[in-house]
Parts: C-alpha cells; structure tokens; sequence
C-alpha cells in the first residue's frame, strides 16, 4: 500500500522540481532543439509511394505510451485485438484484412510464428522498443527481405542497435498493480570499427485490475484473477563498420515468459488455473554493402520458440491438460540492387526458411514446410514522379505429420505496383498503389485435431488504395502543419474460416470472401506560442466497412466482420515548455460484434479512453535523468476489445531513466 501511494508523490516531485534550475542545466528543455530541428525538415514519408506511419522514441513519450498498446492506438489503420492486461495476447491486424496478413520485423528481420501465424506484439519488451514503424501494401525500400513484403509491415526497432556513439541507460517503470520494470541498456564502441551492445529487461505485475461485472440489472465491482504475469529479456548486438560502404548487424535474443490466465470472465464463476509459458530465442546476422549505384544484403537467422500450456483440472486423467509446442525455424535471405540508368533501379532478393512444429499432439507433431520467395522489383526516380513494381513468386512443400494426409505444394506469383507524384510542389505528394498477396494456412488451420484441413488453399488479398500528403506553414510564424488522407478497397478471398461439421466437430475450409472499404486520416499541428513554449497536436482517425460476402444464403452476409469497428481514432495534444511537459490523449471505437453474423448478445458497445503524461529531463553534471508519469482510463472507463476479457481501468505508471554521460 505504502508503494502505491509513494511511487506517484515521488514522480510528481520530481517533474515539479524540474521547475527550479540545476547546477550545469540550462532551463530549456533539450527537447525543444530536437523538434525545431525535426520540424524543420520536410518529413521522408512525404515521397512514400505507399502509406507510411513511424513512432519513435520521442513520439512515444509525448504520447504517454508505455505499452504495445497504448503506443499502437496512435497509428492510423491498425486494429488491435487485446486479451487485457500486462500477459494478454495482442496482435494486429491493419485496414480489415487480418492479423494473419500482418509481418512483424525486429530491427528490420522478420518474425516467425508458423504455429498460429500471427505474431503476439506484446512479447516485445516495451522500455526496450526505440521506434515503431507501419509500412501498408509495400516496404519503402527498394531491397528488402521478400517475407517482409506483407499486406502491412510492423517494423520494432530496439533501443540498442544501430548507433555508434556510446550509452548507458537505467530505466526503472513501476505503477498500478504491483508494476516492477527495471531495465538496462548498453553500448560501447570497441576500437574504430566495432560496437558492442546489450540490453535486459524485467517485467512483473500481478495484474488483478478490477472491472464491473454487469448481469441484466444488477452490476457488481470484480477482480481479475490468476493474471499475474512476469517475463525477463536479453539481447546482445554487435556492430562491425569498417567503413561508410559495408557493415555487419549481429544480433542475440532470448525471453522468458510466465503468465497466469485469468480466461474468459463467466458470471459467478472466477475460478482458472491455467498457466502459459513461453521461451523465444533467435540469433539473426546480417551484411549490407552500398557503393557505386550498387546495393548488397544478406542475412541469416536461426529461431526457436517453446510454448507450454498448463490447465489444472481434476476432469482430465492426469489431473491437467498439459501442451508443448516447440517451434523451430532457420531463415536465410540475400538480394541485390542497381542503378543500371540514371533515374532507374533494379532489385532481386530471395528469402529461404525451414520451418518445424514438435508438439505432444500427434495429429501436429512433425510438421515442417519449406518456403522458397523471390521477389523483382524495378524503379524509376524523379524529382516529382517515383514509381515502383514488384513481382513477387511464393513456393512452399510441405511435409505432413506421420498421421496426416500431406497438404499440397504452394507456387503462386503476386504483382504490386506503386507510384508517388509531386505535381505542384515539394510539400504535396499524391499517391497510388496495387498489391497482390498470398498468406499460407498455418499449421494449426492444417493440422489442428479436429479442425485442421489440409487441402486449404492460401488466402488472398487483392490491396487498391490511393491517398495524399501535404505538409508545410501557414504563413510566417504560423503552425507546422502534416495532413495525410487514404482511402483503400481490400479484397480477401479464401478466406480461411472454422465452420461447424456436427454438433461437436468443427472443421476449416476456404469458404470466406471479405470486402474492406474505407479510410484513413491523419493531422499533426505544431504551433510556437511563445520563445521555447509549443503546442503539438496529433489526431487519426480511420473508417473500415469489412463485410461478408461468401453466400447471399448466410446470416452473416452484408455484416460487419467481428471485433472491427467502422470508426476509431486517437488524438494527442501536447505542451512542451521549459518547466513541465504536458500531454492529454484519447483513443477510442464505435460498437463492434464478437460474431460474423451479429448473434444476439454479441454486441460490443464502443468506448473511449483518456490519458494523460506529463514528462522532463534534468541535465545532471553525470548525466541526463528522464522522469515521466503517465495515467491511463483517467475517467476508469470499463470496456472490452475482445469479449469477456475486461480492460485494464484506471492506472499510471512512474517512468524513472538515467542517462549517463558519454
């Protein structure tokens, strides 16, 4: 109790305190020079021929972010499915299209999860997390991995690679629920060419927010229970730079994850015991090398991944359900680029990996699938015009369990083409695009014990938009203003869907068709009110039609698709000064359905959040300290994103880093 009153009153002192000097501290918030810098240059998105949305480190705090969650919101287009709670599932899916369709990168190499085939974001230790980039439809660069060549890219850079210059950072995170989140990173250079890195990370909170519980007339104050969740992480990096033409990545990852789920929430009964434990470590290295109108990458990668899940129950033989899941996957990837003509380039890169699934299940265990992805892309630059095409050849054979009928082999080619324009100035860019994409059935939708079908065939999506940039001043001394407007059509076919064989046997077939019409706006203002006082406001808001349209016959027909809602949208409004930043947010949905054909009682009823962050920095004669306090639901609004799984209510969270000197 002690803790929960103090951590709060310390937070607050010390942003307070900021408003006296200290000793070699000038009273301005170093901040400041940062954003006038930014906000001086045009911004690289504007020349994106597709729709490009990046977070980084200083967005992230003015937005009072401090996990996956509440970071995501601020990005237009992105629907995130969230299971509540620091060891809640949260995966996303972007513009209707599914989870599924979505890559997520980690420092620029894909994530594998060919298990369930999506990938769980928050996995991802948010006080390491540097920068969070979304690239719709295609990747900005010419030269990438073909596997990140997705319907949307998630890219999640790390707080340790890629700069040179030396740092040591303690972080300390505590808050509502017991919150405890020590974390440290390293760098050093080691002689001219080389820089080691390293970073770890600890997470606990018990989790046991309370919620109301609502039964016809009567409602009722509860507690989550067995939530408690607790995950440790380590990576290490090194950096070879023998010269601004060629460098080495190097990169070593493991975590360890134990969570108690707390399960769907039934009246009357808050008994559950089950337990998930999840162990991921990868190793990925790569090579780049630029000189000459000629670009060279490489990359390999090894990953495994053990997911253990327990159910204590006397109605199973052994008193408890036990499932193990070790996944195993090793990725090798290469390309080439060149500027064969002025104004025109060309790629070829090549993605290999070999996936593997043990699991105690023997109706999955052995699976494996090799993959074969080759993708040739040319483009064309000009001052105002840039255009790019793609071709991209998918192919995958696939071995079956030793009880199973094997599925067939995969070999599918998939077009995209791009293009942005600049036809009045430099601040205005038009924008187009076209992408074809297959997603292969995972091997749970393949394999899975009485819902499995191996004869699917691979999802596909058939991604049309079009949009406009601009950005610049309204006059002298006037605001800083970036206005991005998008409207899209998605076509998914294919869609692979669960569908009722009898009473008690479900089985997955190709039976589904979507249509996702819609929008995606998004505004940034930054207004100087005063000599080292600014105003920033940033706002998205995002329209999704996602409707069924398998058989005019179904119930579901013409409906909107579960858990997404036609209108979202979050907004930041923030004061910079030399004393105490201050910020406000909001995000927030219309109403939703947990059914595809609008069953009675699945009605979800939409929400919104309010937020508030306040932060400064105090230059210290060792270094810079970092304090922020950041609360979330503010007005302790009781929701659901997925139903029966109750939101966090209201809770803040003390952020505490210290910077030392170089």
């Amino acid at each position: 109790m002690r803790l929960k009153i103090i951590t709060p009153l310390v937070g607050m002192l010390l942003l307070v305190q900021g408003r006296q000097p200290v000793v070699g501290q000038t009273v301005s918030d170093g901040l400041l020079n940062e954003v006038v810098t930014v906000g001086q240059r045009l911004d690289p998105q504007l020349r994106a021929s597709t729709p490009t949305f990046r977070l980084d480190s200083l967005a992230l705090r003015r937005s009072g972010a401090t996990d996956m969650t509440t970071a995501l919101r601020h990005i237009a287009g992105i629907h995130l499915r969230d299971y509540g709670g620091a060891g809640g599932m949260k995966t996303v899916s972007v513009r209707g299209i599914g989870a599924t369709h979505t890559a997520v990168t980690y420092d620029g190499m894909p994530m594998a999860d060919t298990q369930g085939g999506t990938i769980d974001v928050s996995r991802f230790a948010f006080d390491l997390v540097q920068s969070i980039r979304l690239d719709i439809a295609d990747a900005a660069p010419l030269l990438v991995p073909v596997r990140s060549l997705a319907a949307a890219t998630l890219d999640i850079g790390s707080a340790v690679a890629g700069e040179q210059e030396n740092q040591t950072t303690f972080q300390l995170c505590t808050g509502a629920w017991e919150l405890l989140n020590p974390s440290l990173t390293l760098r050093r250079k080691v002689g001219r060419h080389h820089t080691l890195g390293g970073a770890a990370s600890y997470a606990y909170s018990n989790n046991n927010y309370a919620f109301r519980l609502r039964n016809g007339i009567t409602s009722t104050t509860e507690r989550r229970h067995n939530s408690r969740h607790q995950s440790g992480v380590g990576e290490v990096n090194w950096q070879y730079l023998p010269d601004s033409l060629r460098q080495v990545r190097t990169k070593v990852y493991y975590s360890d994850t134990k969570s108690r789920l707390p399960g769907p929430v039934v009246l009357y009964n808050n008994a559950n015991a089950e337990r998930l434990g999840e162990q991921l470590l990868f190793a990925q290295s790569r090579f780049d090398y630029a000189a000459h109108g000629v670009e060279v990458f490489a990359a390999l990668k090894g990953q495994r991944q053990v997911h253990r899940y327990t159910n204590p129950d006397p109605q199973y033989p052994e008193g408890a359900l036990q499932r193990t899941y070790r996944q195993t996957e090793a990725y090798a990837t290469g390309g080439v680029g060149w500027e064969f003509l002025p104004k025109w380039s060309a790629g070829y890169a090549v993605d290999y990996f070999y996936n593997h699934l043990s699991t105690n299940l023997s109706a999955a265990d052995g699976a494996a699938r090799h993959t074969l992805l080759q993708a040739l892309s040319l483009r064309y630059t000009h001052p105002r015009l840039t255009l790019t095409a793609r071709l991209t050849a998918h192919h995958a054979w696939n071995k079956a369990p030793r009880h199973a009928e094997t599925p067939k082999d995969l070999s599918e080619l998939s077009p995209s083409v791009s293009l942005s324009a600049r036809p009045f100035s430099r601040h205005f860019t038009l924008r187009a695009f076209y992408k074809d994409h297959y997603r292969q059935p995972t091997f749970s939708e393949t394999y899975f014990y009485h819902l499995g079908t191996p004869m699917l065939k691979p999802e596909r999506t058939r991604q049309l938009g079009a949009g406009a940039t601009w950005q610049g001043n309204f006059g002298k001394g006037g605001p800083q203003v970036r206005l991005t407007l998008d409207g899209y059509y998605n076509d998914l076919t294919d869609k692979i869907s669960s569908v009722p064989y009898n009473l008690f046997v479900w089985r997955t077939e190709n039976r589904g068709k979507v249509i996702v019409r819609g929008a995606d706006a998004t505004l940034y203002i930054r207004q100087a009110v005063a000599p080292k006082h600014h105003l920033m406001l940033t706002a998205n808001y995002s329209y999704q039609e996602a409707t069924d349209r398998t058989d005019p016959k179904d119930n579901a027909y013409g409906k909107q698709s579960a858990y997404l809602p036609r209108h979202s949208g979050a907004a930041n409004l923030v004061w910079e000064n030399p004393a105490v930043n201050v910020g406000l947010t909001f995000s927030g949905t219309s109403s939703r359905w947990a059914t595809n054909n609008h069953a009675p009682g699945t009605r979800l009823p939409g929400y919104g959040e309010v937020g508030a962050t306040c932060y400064r920095n105090f230059h210290l004669p060792a270094g810079v300290l970092k304090a922020s306090l950041s609360l979330h639901n503010i007005l302790n609004k009781n929701y659901e994103i997925v139903r029966r799984y109750p939101m966090p209510t209201r809770s803040f969270v003390v952020t505490l880093a210290y910077q030392l000197a170089k």
